[in-house]
């Protein structure tokens, strides 16, 4: 949801009051606070993922996947266990990464 849509559930919900051109916060209970969690829910239930939506949600996790393979591989590499000059060290260090990564698949 973006921050306009969630502005507009407070505002339904009367958590937020619109005058001006500009939102205000004012006093509310939990009247107010069931009312805006029913709508975020609803919204959330009937929300329409569009193709672009879709496609920011894939780009999403493959960014945080990317991300994580990067962070498992920065792990191996300071893996006090090598010495980096010894011959195959590399090659040890490369075939640990890739385990580490194929090891994600399995928790």
């Amino acid at each position: 949801m973006t921050k306009d849509e969630v502005i507009q559930l407070a505002v339904k919900a009367g958590l937020i009051r619109v005058g001006d051109g500009w939102t205000e916060p004012h006093r509310w209970g939990l009247a107010e606070l069931e009312a805006f969690a029913s709508l975020v829910a609803s919204a959330a239930r009937n929300m329409t993922f569009t193709q672009a939506r879709w496609t920011d949600y894939e780009e999403s996790i493959v960014a945080a996947e990317r991300e994580a393979c990067a962070k498992a591989c920065e792990t191996e590499a300071n893996n006090p266990s090598c010495l980096w000059e010894e011959p195959g060290c590399w090659q040890h260090a490369a075939e640990n990464c890739a385990g580490s990564i194929r090891a994600r698949g399995n928790t």
